[in-house]
């Protein structure tokens, strides 16, 4: 979050912004006193047979949100909901404590970049850039500092002459950058900004949206599908499921404690193993697989789901060890700074592990083991919807 005291990129604190940018969002709309930058309240689409919702999520000033989730979970159509390019259906879609829904796309003081940049090609970069700006009451001198800021901002001083058409793909992400950023926006959203771009492009793209963020601060949800993203930007992240929202939190507690089983696998790389889940005399809760039990680090609170076990939470031990069971090698790969292993446990199971690369640098395949956990691992409950 920025501090409000100091100057912004654009030369002015937020308290200075034109008084266009805090009119209402739409005249006579009711107010509701509110802190978060956007509110959504059960909020509900039908595109055909699709049907995203009830979608309840909150966003406070200076928020980086990275949304997840496989293709055709409802990303991209939850964005384009907040942004007004779909009605919806049921729900509440306040900005800024006034309630969006049914508002023009040009009164939600959103910006929007689509996974395209969808630039305007009978304009040149210049204008592109200064479009929206023709929406909002300003002076001309108010345009002017704000596109200058902008375009010094991203880089763009080279380029302002040139047609769409004759830019690269992060070029012309930048330009799209640049435009939703020029009527300085409450709230940006940015569907798959890395998406479309070659693999030198994507880390220079990922930088100019973190440099922004810690310049601005201006509240953004950012859509993907690509997990390393939201590692990258260390943001708070959401899991989309079948048009819902799974879970919600930083993204290193989405990867160690994981709400469902369906986030567990989607994040990759974990164990997710039936269990049931017992607390016995003494209070200790412990995880019963059938071929072996594991203390928790606390009560689950229901008695049936699964087990993620993290594969760095295993090392190999000496037989007899306290909480050492049985493994045989399946499969070998040196990592360098680790080795991969894929172990046969009971039950038929397949445990992945990540060993200290010294220590299984003699792994071969067909070889018995003993592991043990160095960490307790995580109970999820039960997933009712499969």
């Amino acid at each position: 979050m920025t501090d409000n005291s100091r100057p912004s990129a654009f030369g002015i604190r937020p308290s200075e912004q034109p008084s266009e940018s805090r009119k209402p969002i739409a005249d006579g709309r009711p107010s509701f006193a509110s802190s978060a930058v956007l509110e959504l309240r059960g909020l509900e689409l039908a595109l055909g047979a699709f049907r995203l919702g009830p979608v309840s999520l909150e966003l406070a000033a200076g928020d980086y949100l990275v949304l997840l989730g496989p293709s055709g979970c409802g990303k991209t159509s939850l964005l384009k909901a907040i942004a007004g390019f779909h009605a919806t259906a049921a729900g509440q879609l306040l900005v800024e404590g006034r309630e969006a829904a049914g508002a023009p796309v040009h009164r939600r003081g959103i910006g929007y970049v689509s996974q395209t940049a969808d630039l305007f090609p009978h304009l040149d970069v210049a204008g592109n850039v200064r479009f929206g700006q023709s929406y909002l009451r300003m002076t001309a001198a108010e345009r002017r500092e704000r596109f200058d800021a902008v375009v010094a901002l991203l880089g763009l001083g080279g380029l302002l002459d040139r047609e769409p058409a004759t830019l690269s793909g992060g070029e012309a992400r930048r330009v799209a950058l640049a435009r939703a950023l020029a009527v300085s926006p409450r709230l940006l959203l940015l569907d798959e900004p890395l998406g479309m771009l070659d693999e030198q492009a994507r880390p220079e793209m990922l930088e100019t949206l973190k440099r922004l963020h810690a310049e601005l601060g201006t509240a953004t949800i950012h859509v993907t599908h690509e997990r390393e993203e939201a590692w990258a930007l260390e943001a708070r992240a959401a899991v989309m499921r079948q048009g819902r929202i799974e879970q919600v939190a930083p993204v290193g507690e989405l990867f160690r404690r994981p709400a469902t089983r369906f986030v567990a696998e989607f994040l990759g790389g974990a164990n997710v193993l039936p269990a049931r889940f017992e607390v016995r005399p003494g209070g200790k809760a412990f995880a019963i697989l059938g071929w072996a039990e594991f203390g928790l680090s606390g009560a689950p609170g229901f008695a049936d789901g699964w087990l993620l076990i993290r594969p760095e939470g295993l090392a190999l031990a000496a037989p007899g060890s306290p909480g050492a069971f049985a493994a045989t090698v399946r499969t070998v790969s040196d990592r360098g700074g680790h080795v991969e292993a894929a172990l046969a446990v009971g039950g038929g199971n397949i445990l992945r592990a990540h060993l200290v690369a010294e220590n299984g640098a003699g792994l071969r395949a067909g070889a018995a083991v003993t592991l043990r956990l160095t960490a307790a691992p995580h109970a999820i409950p039960g997933d009712a919807r499969g």
